[in-house]
């Protein structure tokens, strides 16, 4: 099946056939102690959450643990 652009004699875009992710910058040792913060936490309060974000990181939506910008935990009192 041809699309309607390439039957009006149209360019059409190519997909790409896969995603390359950027090079990662280098860290300075605050971003590489607040990122190693963010980890121990998330294998703390969140371990079920790393089989996920290794799916996401394969995937490419993350590039790591330096994707994660916050982590916290919700207020588990009850509510008036």
């Amino acid at each position: 099946m041809t699309s309607y652009a390439s039957a009006k004699g149209r360019p059409v875009a190519q997909a790409p056939t896969a995603i390359t992710p950027a090079p990662a910058a280098d860290l300075s040792s605050a971003e590489t102690a607040r990122i190693a913060e963010r980890k121990d936490f998330i294998l703390e309060h969140m371990p079920d959450f790393l089989p996920v974000m290794r799916i996401l990181m394969e995937d490419g939506y993350l590039t790591g643990s330096r994707s994660v910008v916050r982590c916290t935990l919700l207020d588990e009192s009850p509510h008036e």
